[in-house]
């Protein structure tokens, strides 16, 4: 989600905070929101609440310093995101959607396509552009740069999913620009256009502790958004699910230099192919580091608890190391 226009909430400290904040990141301020106040404040004009509810339709969002105490949440009327500002980071104050909306958006895809199958692609090396135009006009999940097989391709797939902040991150100009049908992770609206996808946020509770059978109550975090995709999957009703391009499989250059941070580690990249495009990623680009023990563990939890008669997982990728699901011959399934 870029923000270029905004309103910031109160004229004490915690709006200086937020203006400061506003300036440093390009932000137009249009106003200052304050019933006790008239006037102007660091030379912009106040406004009362009611008179910020008819201006809030040309703004992006509403922004609340980090000491603000206005009780945003229960004033009516708002429909712009409130955001409230901290040293380190934006916190979407009530997310950037409509969550309404988006509820009845999630409950409409319940067995939507119950009893079909379905692909789920990954990004891997082994991913080929004449294997996805001869699965064209079949139901399919992609992610993340998939659109990089756009101009190779007449294929498309039906559901676009990123839940990678990185990704958004470094993407969203291009992102936002397809329209395909996206499922979002909540915190991937930080750059991303939110308003006609569904929105989805990873929780973990007694009844989402390994695998999501209901997105609408959350997804499970497998740490790959294939895990994602297959809990998608299941909510849809699919009966069959083939993977394609799922290599489980990541090279690292001795000279790839990686951090940690919030126990995630990111690398740099450095040259090495380990997707179907020699330009999925830059040279000193950053990105997130494969968990794959944490995807192993949640693949084998489905295969042996999930799998069914009625839900059933094949891995149809050319060169794969998942060997979780039973594998398949690709060149027979079209």
């Amino acid at each position: 989600m870029k923000i270029s226009k905004a309103a910031i909430f109160g004229t004490g400290k915690s709006a200086e905070f937020a203006m400061s904040f506003c300036r440093a990141n390009d932000v137009e301020v249009v106003c200052f929101v304050d019933d006790q106040r008239e006037g102007s404040f660091c030379d912009i004009d106040i406004v009362s609440w009611e008179k910020f509810l008819e201006y809030q339709f040309g703004l992006d969002a509403l922004m609340l310093g980090k000491w603000q105490k206005g009780n945003i949440e229960k004033r009516a009327g708002i429909s712009i995101p409130a955001i409230i500002i901290d040293e380190k980071s934006l916190k979407d104050y009530w997310f950037a959607y409509d969550q309404k909306k988006n509820m009845q958006r999630l409950v409409s895809y319940k067995n939507k396509h119950k009893g079909e199958r379905c692909f789920i692609i990954g990004n891997g090396p082994s991913l080929q552009m004449d294997d996805l135009d001869k699965i064209a006009g079949e139901l399919c999940f992609a992610s993340n740069k998939i659109y990089l097989a756009f101009e190779s391709t007449i294929w498309r797939p039906t559901y676009l999913c990123v839940e990678d902040l990185l990704v958004s991150k470094q993407n969203s100009d291009i992102l936002n620009e397809i329209s395909i049908p996206k499922f979002l992770e909540k915190e991937t609206l930080k750059y991303l256009d939110g308003s006609e996808a569904s929105i989805y946020e990873f929780k973990h509770d007694s009844d989402n502790k390994n695998f999501s059978r209901d997105i609408t109550h959350g997804m499970v975090l497998g740490y790959s958004i294939v895990c994602s995709q297959i809990q998608m999957a299941y909510y849809m009703g699919f009966s069959e699910i083939y993977l394609l391009g799922v290599d489980f499989s990541f090279t690292f250059s001795p000279d790839e230099k990686g951090t940690i941070f919030n126990n995630i580690k990111y690398y740099e990249h450095d040259n090495n192919n380990n997707h179907f495009s020699e330009n999925y990623r830059e040279k000193g680009e950053i990105w997130t580091h494969p968990n794959l023990d944490a995807q192993y563990e949640f693949y084998d939890y489905v295969q042996n608890n999930v799998v069914s008669d009625s839900f059933k997982i094949y891995n149809a990728s050319r060169k794969t190391k998942l060997d979780v699901f039973p594998l398949v011959d690709f060149d027979i399934l079209h």
